[in-house]
This record gives structure tokens, C-alpha cells and sequence, in this order.
């Protein structure tokens, strides 16, 4: 309760006597006056005068009644209220179960102290009286004392944990907590101390057993089982350094990420297993580093239980053992390969055949097993003696390895005869494309003692299950299909499967034949014209590729490109119809024609060529034909395979004249970002698209939103594939640029595109 200013001047004594004086003073001179103004008798004032002074001294009797009654009242509350403070005090103090303290911030000495600190600290309650708070704390520790004494004094709380000493010499470990009070009349501290020696020594301990986990030469992790998915949620830097993982990269993940891709081993696989079951286990586990690297560890797991008994996390402690696996690995592959080429020895060969096989009954796909035989090897290591013959057979077996696949398995059985199985083969097709793939590099020259040789190989093929379910049985099949093949002359190949073999050889064939129609000159060039659509003038024309075989007649584009383009004859090839259709359009402004721009398309393989821009400079070269008249047609799906390299070589072919079109637009990526990117002329809108304009609007809108595109970006708009009259309307009505297709002319040979192309004839609408 708020006092007023009064109070401190006049106590409540004085102010009675002041309030008495007044109010008695008034009493006196307002009561007189009324008495006279009601009457002049003496006798009459006197006996009233009586009166007043009676009634006076019966109001102030009951005044002075009701004022004492109020101050004992407050007496009594006073009273209670100091009872109560001191049961209060006595609880907080006396009776407080911590040891408690009063002493004076300036001597500190002890002012006050409690029956727990008598008792915790054993001294008696007069010595404690008799003694400072210096007397308690180690001789070490005083400075600090009477600095947290000053920074109190400036109104900085410097509680903490200090070390006290007991009257036994025992040293303890105490959180101190204080406040400033008045005692007393004295400027004074209460200190409440509670003792945490044990809690010290625990942590001490905890922190004693961290140091030896970090400095321990072992990986160290701690999973915790109560948290979803048992993450990690400590490693110590052994395992840090052993991994190359960072902490931060490894807590709060599960102990089933350090085996990586290959989560199904067994050894992680045990781990696990222990982990969910809750008891310890060993493995030895293979990992990764975090560069990739191989890591061999050897795993061990272990369950922490809490104080019920409840499994609440796992300590795995992992060894580096990579060194003594690679070591292992190297005495399993001495036993399991062939000294000589490093490749499986017959052992290994089979157990991986077999295991092939039992694969390969799960998923229903085939295995091919190739055995190949060296032909006239013998010769060839009785000339060059038998160290070069080896350095031959290692050189093969090397070339071998490159054919396959990962999953496949090369193997020397002995001698010069290897052999291959081909497993999880999906379709009969993919054989031939591997053994074709065999035969073109045993063909490519070998350089051995400075001497380059040419060598074949006989081989024979087997499959699994048609040929049979046994592996000897298919090794079996596939010697006499090589036999087969030696007796053929050698150099080629022959599957214990009759039919199939027919369908190879015929497809091998249509490989010979094709290398040889360049040298007998079966191939030849068609020119379909394309024509303005504002004029209706032949501008142009796309050289397009016939195969005229002698004896099976002109074959199909479709039949015989993709084959040149799988094996590599698309190159050479790309090259004869490059500068034949250069000579061509040379020879029709000899003749008096205008410059016809001519397309000629390039193939994935050839724009990826180092020596393109030299090929097609030296052919313009050779033939004198203007750059600006040749277009070079490019598809979507060639350029973007790797857009930095094909941009580079898009603006070199620019710079050097060359026109570029975009073939098959549509049909890929169709990205603007392509287009803006890329510097070429001319749109081709697929034919497919063409087709349906006139009766599918979706299709219409695609062409008429590429030709927008096109007009947009400044390119030329050509459509593909123009056969109707409907056609030819819609696309002048969306202002396609030219027109090509069956509408105005198949293609033609060079002589009757010449002939159309002089005739004058214009596309009429």
C-alpha cells in the first residue's frame, strides 16, 4: 500500500493529538456561539454549557473507542503477518533440503546458515558464523570468487559451478544460485548451493568415453532405436576418415546406406537382420568411399540396453580390412583366370555359365555361347616364336573384353580358343550384332613385333535352352558349329541352329554385298525437285540414296541404311553421296541451269566425324561448287546427343557458306531453344504430319503453328511428303515457303530431274 508524504513527518501519535486539538478547537468556538445566539440567560448558558461539555467527552470517548480498536487490529495483523514470515523463512531456510547461506558482500563473512549446509559440509553452525566463503573454496579458486563477488555488486549474475571444500578436505562440485538482499541492515547474498559432484563426475565420464571414441583407430557409429527408421546419430572421425564421408553427411541416416547399390549382401544383409531382431552380429560388408572408391569393412553391431532392460540404440564398430580383401581377391583371381590374358579360365567360365543358366530359366531370355578358334594361329607362332604368339592371343583376348557387355563373361579355354557367353539375351538379333561386332574387331590389324597382322577366327554358336539346358552340352554345340565354320573356309561364323544360321547368313551377306557396291558402283543418287510455293518453280532438290543390286534389283532405303549405319559404312558411303551430288550440281550450271540448291542427309555417325568441315571444304573444292548451294540436312535427335559440340560445328558449316536444314521437324525435341540456338535456314515439317491436315485438325495446327515458328525465327518452311491437292491448299493458305513430294514429282534419276528441271514446268493450284 502506497503512503503519503505526511506519514514520514507525522507518526500516528502526533497526528491524534493534531486531529483532536482541531477538532476540540472547533467544537469550542462553533458550539459558544450557537449557545448565545439561542439564548442571553446566564443560568440558562450555564446548564447548556454543561450539557456541550458532556456530550464533547462522550463523541471523543467514542472517537478515541474506534481508533483504539483499529490500531489493535493492526497490531494483531502485524503480528500474524510476522508469524507467517517466519514460518515462511524457517521453510525456505531453516528447513530448505540444500545448503543455504547468508554472508556479507563486503568481508564476506558467513551471516547465516542452515541446518543443510551444517550438515552437508560438517562444519558446525559457529565455525560456519566464524568463517568467509573463502574458507570454503579451494585456494586456486579465490580470485574467481572475488571476481563473481564484484561482477554481483554491478548487477551481473555470475552463478555457476564452483568447487567447495568440505571440512574433511573433500572436494565437491556445486551449482550455485544467488541474490542480493539486505540482512540485517547489511548489504548481503543468499546463496542456495546444490551439490552436482556426481552429476560432474558422470559427465566427465561421458566426456572421457567420447575422447576414446574419437580417438579410437576403429570406425565408431551409434544408431538410435528411437527414432523412426533407426538413424544414425553418431560417428567418430576414424570413420570419417575411413569413408570420406563428413557427420553430416552420415547422421540420421540408416547403417543399410554403406552398402551402397548393393544393398542385397549378404554380409549388410545380417546387419540389418540383427538390427530388427535386436542382438549383436559380425560381417564383413563391401562399401564405397564417398569418391568411389572400393571399402571392405568388417562389421560389427552390438545392442545398448537403458536401465529397464529396452534396447535403445546399437554401437557398430567397423575395421578397414580392404587391403586384406584386395589380397584375397587377388589369390581368388589367380586361381580363376588364365595367367596370360587375365580373362576367365575354364573353371570360372563354367561356374558363370551355370549361374547364367539359372538365371536365365527365372526370366525366360536366352544365352548364346561363342567359341571362337584363332585361324591359322599355328602358323603365325611358329613364324614369330611363341612369345610374340602370346603377346597375339593377349592382344586378342583384349579385344574381346570390348565387345561385350559387363554381365558377359570372355574366357580362354587354351591355346588360341576363347570363348563367350552372352547372358539375359533378349532376342536371337542382339547375337548376330555381337558377333558381328567380334569379327570387325579381330579384323582391325594387330601390331605385334613391330610387324601389323591381320587375323579371323572360326566361330560357332550355341543357345540356351533351344540348343540345350546342360552348359558341357552347349560348349559341345558350339565346337561343332565352329568346326562347321572351319571347314567353310574359316573367317566366318556358324550357329548350331540351322534356321537361324540361314537368317544370319543372309543378313552377313547383304553386309558383303554393300561393302562392295561402292567399289562396283551400285549405288546411285534420285533427285526429288522441291518447289516454290509463290512461283511454282523448281529451287531445288534433296539427292536421295538407291541401291541397285545386280542380282535381287533395287532394294529398299530402309533395308540397307540402318545396316550401314550399325556397321560404319555409312561413313564412306555419306562421302559418295556427298560429292556425287556436288559433280551432279556442278554439272547443271555447266549446262546452263540456275543454281539449284541441293540437300544431301547426313547421318548421326558422320556429323560426328572430326574431319566433317574438312570433308565437305575439299569437296566443294574438288567439284568448284558453291557453298550457298548445298544444304546439309541435320534430324533433332542428332544435335541435341551433345549440343555444345554440334553448335560448334552448325557455325563452322555456316561461316563456311553451307546451307543447314532441320530435318523431321516435329518428330523429336522440337525445342525453341534449339532453334534460337542453333544457326540453320529451313524447317522440313515431317510427312507425317502433312498427311493428316486436311482431315485432322490437331495435325493442322501443329503444321500451321511450325510454319509460324518458322516464319518467326526468318527460316525457310519446307513440307515433306506432299501427295494431295488438299494439301498443297492448306499449306499456301498458312504460306508454307516450298513443297515437296509424289504432288509435283517422285524422285527422279539425275537425267530426268535435268530434263523436268529445264522443261519449265511450274506447279499449278
Amino acid at each position: 500500500m502506497s503512503t503519503s508524504p505526511w506519514s514520514s513527518f507525522f507518526p500516528p501519535p502526533v497526528r491524534i493529538a493534531l486531529a483532536y486539538v482541531l477538532i476540540a478547537g472547533l467544537w469550542i468556538y462553533f458550539s459558544d456561539r450557537l449557545l448565545l445566539q439561542l439564548t442571553n440567560n446566564q443560568h440558562q448558558l450555564a446548564r447548556m454549557a454543561t450539557y456541550k461539555g458532556l456530550l464533547f467527552v462522550l463523541v471523543t470517548a467514542g472517537g478515541l473507542l474506534l481508533l483504539l480498536k483499529k490500531a489493535l487490529a493492526r497490531e494483531r495483523q502485524a503480528g500474524s503477518a510476522w508469524h507467517r514470515s517466519e514460518e515462511t523463512y524457517r521453510t525456505l531456510f531453516e528447513d530448505n533440503p540444500q545448503p543455504m547461506w547468508v554472508y556479507d558482500r563486503e568481508s564476506l563473512a558467513f551471516l547465516a546458515v542452515n541446518d543443510a549446509a551444517v550438515s552437508h559440509y560438517g562444519y558446525s553452525r559457529s565455525e560456519f558464523l566464524a568463517m568467509t566463503v573463502k574458507d570454503i573454496r579451494p585456494a586456486g579458486e579465490v580470485a574467481a570468487q572475488l571476481e563473481n563477488v564484484a561482477a554481483v555488486s554491478r548487477g551481473i549474475d555470475k552463478g555457476g559451478v564452483w568447487s567447495h571444500r568440505k571440512k574433511d578436505g573433500c572436494l565437491i562440485s556445486v551449482d550455485i544460485t544467488s541474490h542480493t538482499l539486505v540482512f540485517n541492515g547489511r548489504d548481503a547474498e543468499l546463496v542456495l548451493a546444490s551439490d552436482v559432484t556426481a552429476t560432474c563426475q558422470i559427465e566427465a565420464q561421458l566426456q572421457l568415453r567420447n575422447r576414446a571414441m574419437e580417438a579410437s583407430s576403429n570406425g565408431i557409429l551409434i544408431s538410435s532405436t528411437r527414432a523412426s527408421g533407426m538413424p544414425i546419430i553418431y560417428v567418430n572421425q576414424a570413420f570419417e576418415r575411413m569413408s570420406g564421408y563428413a557427420a553430416a553427411e552420415i547422421l540420421g541416416r540408416h547403417l543399410a546406406f554403406l552398402g551402397g547399390d548393393d544393398s542385397a549382401q549378404k554380409g549388410l544383409v545380417d546387419i540389418v537382420g540383427a538390427l530388427h531382431l535386436g542382438h549383436a552380429a559380425e560381417a564383413v560388408v563391401r562399401c564405397a568411399r564417398k569418391d568411389g572408391s572400393p571399402l571392405w569393412i568388417e562389421f560389427s553391431v552390438a545392442p545398448v540396453r537403458d536401465a529397464d532392460g529396452t534396447i535403445s540404440h546399437f554401437v557398430s564398430a567397423v575395421n578397414d580390412v580392404t587391403e586384406r580383401k584386395n589380397y584375397e581377391e587377388q589369390l581368388e583371381h589367380q586361381a580363376n583366370h588364365d595367367a596370360l590374358t587375365g580373362l576367365a579360365n575354364r573353371n570360372l567360365f563354367a561356374d558363370r555359365l551355370r549361374q547364367s543358366m539359372i538365371y536365365a530359366r527365372r526370366s525366360g531370355r536366352l544365352i548364346a555361347v561363342l567359341l571362337l578358334d584363332l585361324d591359322r594361329f599355328k602358323v603365325i607362332n611358329d613364324s614369330l616364336g611363341h612369345r610374340h604368339g602370346d603377346e597375339l592371343l593377349r592382344q586378342v583376348g583384349e579385344r574381346l573384353g570390348h565387345c561385350v557387355r559387363s554381365g558377359d563373361t570372355v574366357a580362354r579355354l587354351g591355346g588360341d580358343e576363347f570363348v563367350i557367353t552372352l547372358a539375359e539375351v533378349a532376342e536371337s538379333d542382339d547375337i548376330a550384332q555381337v558377333t558381328r561386332k567380334v569379327t570387325e574387331a579381330l579384323a582391325m590389324p594387330l601390331l605385334v613385333a613391330e610387324r601389323s597382322l591381320q587375323i579371323t577366327a572360326s566361330i560357332g554358336i550355341s543357345i540356351f535352352p533351344q540348343d540345350s539346358d546342360d552348359g558341357e552340352t552347349l560348349i559341345r554345340n558350339a565346337d561343332i558349329a565352329m568346326y562347321q565354320a572351319k571347314q567353310a573356309g574359316g573367317g566366318t561364323f556358324r550357329f548350331f541352329a540351322r534356321e537361324m544360321n540361314q537368317r544370319m547368313q543372309e543378313t552377313m551377306e547383304m553386309e558383303a554385298d554393300l561393302r562392295r557396291a561402292l567399289v562396283r558402283g551400285e549405288l546411285e543418287l534420285h533427285y526429288q525437285p522441291k518447289v516454290d510455293l509463290v512461283s511454282g518453280a523448281v529451287t531445288g532438290c534433296e539427292a536421295l540414296l538407291r541401291w541397285k543390286h545386280p542380282e535381287r534389283g533395287m532394294i529398299a532405303p530402309q533395308l540397307f541404311i540402318p545396316l550401314a549405319e550399325e556397321t560404319g559404312l555409312i561413313v564412306p558411303i555419306g562421302q559418295w553421296v556427298l560429292r556425287t551430288a556436288c559433280l551432279e550440281a556442278r554439272s547443271w550450271q555447266d549446262r546452263g541451269l540456275p543454281p539449284l540448291v541441293v540437300a544431301v542427309n547426313l547421318s548421326a555417325r558422320q556429323f560426328r566425324q572430326p574431319d566433317l568441315l574438312a570433308t565437305v571444304m575439299q569437296t566443294l573444292l574438288e567439284t568448284e561448287l558453291s557453298p550457298h548451294v548445298l544444304e546439309l540436312e541435320l534430324t533433332e535427335s542428332m544435335i541435341v546427343d551433345n549440343p555444345e559440340a554440334a553448335a560448334t560445328t552448325m557455325h563452322k558449316l555456316r561461316i563456311l557458306g553451307v546451307r543447314l536444314a532441320l530435318d523431321d521437324f516435329g518428330t523429336g525435341y522440337s525445342s525453341l531453344n534449339y532453334l534460337r540456338r542453333f544457326p540453320v535456314d529451313a524447317l522440313k515439317i515431317d510427312q507425317s504430319f502433312i498427311a493428316d491436315v486436311a482431315t485432322d485438325r490437331g495435325g493442322a495446327a501443329v503444321v500451321n503453328s511450325v510454319i509460324a515458328i518458322a516464319h518467326s525465327l526468318g527460316l525457310e518452311a519446307v513440307a515433306e511428303g506432299v501427295e494431295t491437292v488438299e494439301q498443297l491448299y492448306f499449306l499456301r493458305g498458312c504460306h508454307c515457303n516450298t513443297l515437296q513430294g509424289y504432288l509435283y514429282s517422285k524422285p527422279l534419276p539425275a537425267g530426268e530431274f535435268v530434263a523436268l528441271a529445264t522443261s519449265g514446268r511450274r506447279l499449278e493450284w
